[in-house]
């Protein structure tokens, strides 16, 4: 199953206007909700008075982006060859190698991206689409055009019109916005640093964060800084708060994604943030920690109380060894 922020990371191997993504990110969620094996079984409707059920929908769509047979199966009623206005399928564009061998094809991810794209596009038409086919080359022409996503037809791609698609395009939007930071930040980062988290205090962060989004142990590279920067002005880092960062009790995160967890989700994780300081995140109770003493054991005993009822949710992320996965 792909959460949208995996699906957004593997938009933006195929599209590079952010927008783009987001919109394809939106509609891989309307069509598929982001299972990448579904294929859409047959839908019929059944008359009230005879009981009689008559196929409204043979069913075949494919996977994230729920391609539709007709762009790939001679079999299908609705094959695009058997319309004049169309003159190749996602065989005769390279993006699946048979007929045979497409479906199974298109449940792989990045194979079900290019035919969306290749259908956005309109790349399947003799003549007026963004694209054309030459067929002198036997290669696709891409135009500079953009796609107008004002204009664009909700039937292409019936996710468009799920009642959801406006909340999958903003969470799209937003986050999109915060992975693209990440990514200059990390390019930006300068060597890392010899200092290290303090035991447990990476594992916590990475268990809310993920691992795409750059963090430092109490310090932070160029590319960080910069997105830091506004938010630290005029800020008077207390006495505390300089210990923490010198023993890797902090983590420090760009300001525009840390505001966007929820501090129960930090609780989970036995973290916490401080809305004077939107870029740090330091381990629930942490003043009273024996900053000597084993972090990780402490940051259990603190977060194992306030989580009481989740079960073994935050052993599992540290990993400290002592879930029981038969026991649940």
């Amino acid at each position: 199953m792909y959460s949208p922020e995996d699906i957004y990371k593997l938009a933006s191997t195929i599209w590079s206007d952010p927008e783009d993504i987001a919109q394809f990110t939106a509609m891989a969620m309307g069509e598929s909700g982001g299972d990448e094996t579904d294929i859409a079984e047959p839908t019929y409707e059944t008359d009230e008075v005879t009981g009689i059920k008559t196929l409204t929908n043979r069913g075949g769509d494919t996977g994230l982006w729920q391609i539709h047979p007709m762009h790939f199966d001679p079999t299908n009623p609705k094959y695009i060859k058997k319309d004049d206005k169309y003159q190749h399928d996602l065989v005769d564009l390279g993006i699946v190698s048979s007929h045979e061998a497409a479906q199974q094809e298109l449940l792989e991810p990045k194979i079900n991206a290019l035919a969306a794209k290749a259908i956005a596009r309109n790349n399947d038409h003799a003549g007026g689409g963004l694209d054309s086919w030459d067929w002198g080359t036997n290669s696709l022409i891409v135009s500079d055009e953009e796609i107008d996503w004002d204009t664009f037809s909700p039937t292409t791609f019936y996710g468009r019109g799920n009642q959801d698609f406006g909340l999958f395009l903003d969470e799209a939007r937003e986050f999109g916005q915060a992975y693209a930071s990440s990514l200059t930040a990390q390019s930006n980062v300068a060597p890392t640093p010899k200092r290290k988290f303090a035991p447990g205090m990476e594992e916590a962060v990475r268990s809310v964060v993920g691992t795409e989004i750059p963090i430092g142990p109490g310090t932070v590279g160029r590319g960080e800084m910069s997105l830091l920067r506004r938010t630290m002005a005029n800020l008077e880092i207390p006495e505390e708060i300089i210990e923490m960062f010198g023993k890797g009790l902090v983590a420090l995160l760009p300001p525009e994604y840390i505001r966007d967890v929820p501090k129960a989700v930090w609780a989970r994780a036995g973290l916490e943030i401080d809305s004077k300081f939107p870029f740090i995140v330091t381990p629930i109770s942490a003043k009273p920690f024996d900053l000597n003493g084993d972090i990780r054991g402490q940051l259990y005993k603190h977060a194992r109380g306030l989580i009481n009822g989740i079960g073994n949710w935050f052993v599992e992320e540290l990993g400290d060894g002592t879930h029981d996965a038969d026991s649940e």
